[in-house]
């Protein structure tokens, strides 16, 4: 009996562990089929669903995109910059010339995503630049804004010293019954 008695507590406690500090994905697709954006384009991932208190882990910007024809050796070409709304740098998309379709990944860093929780709802401006000279175009095919947040404190919180004390009136008990019942022979 008592060892199972002690299984029992190590299994809840084991798992009432487990299940506090998890993390929690989020993503926000926006999907344009072969939208065309001429030298500027600016818009808005916004993540509603995300309850209040939470703190954002991490977070990553994918963008599917053809049309940029960008050197980073230098020459002629687009220069297209990934900003946020703060106009903090993300990144630069790459050369994706021609009819081929190219994912850019940006992993965002600590100021980026204090700007993405510093707003309700959380949300992150993004802006697409061309900053070269002439007319240039870029088309998009999605943006995807996706990563982990840890869910805030409950609003009805537990009262520790109450749940501790029933707790172990509860151990207390079942030690008690278990000696009555056994201590009879």
């Amino acid at each position: 009996m008592m060892k199972k008695l002690v299984l029992l507590f190590t299994l809840v406690f084991v798992l009432g562990i487990a299940g506090v500090a998890n993390a929690l994905p989020f993503l926000d697709l926006i999907d344009w089929p072969n939208f065309e954006v001429v030298d500027s384009f600016e818009y808005t991932h916004t993540l509603s669903s995300i309850p209040a208190g939470s703190t954002l882990d991490s977070a990553t910007l994918s963008i599917k995109h053809n049309g940029n024809s960008y050197s980073p050796t230098g020459g002629s070409g687009e220069l297209w910059l990934v900003k946020s709304g703060a106009l903090l740098s993300i990144g630069t998309l790459s050369n994706s010339g021609g009819t081929v379709w190219t994912i850019d990944s940006f992993v965002l860093g600590q100021n980026i995503l204090d700007e993405i929780s510093g707003t309700s709802p959380w949300s992150l401006v993004v802006k697409l630049q061309e900053d070269t000279t002439g007319t240039d175009k870029l088309n998009l095919d999605w943006s995807k804004l996706e990563g982990t947040y840890t869910p805030g404190q409950s609003t009805n919180p537990i009262p520790e010293p109450g749940t501790m004390m029933l707790l172990g009136t509860g151990l207390l008990g079942m030690i008690g019954y278990g000696k009555v019942k056994f201590g009879k022979k």
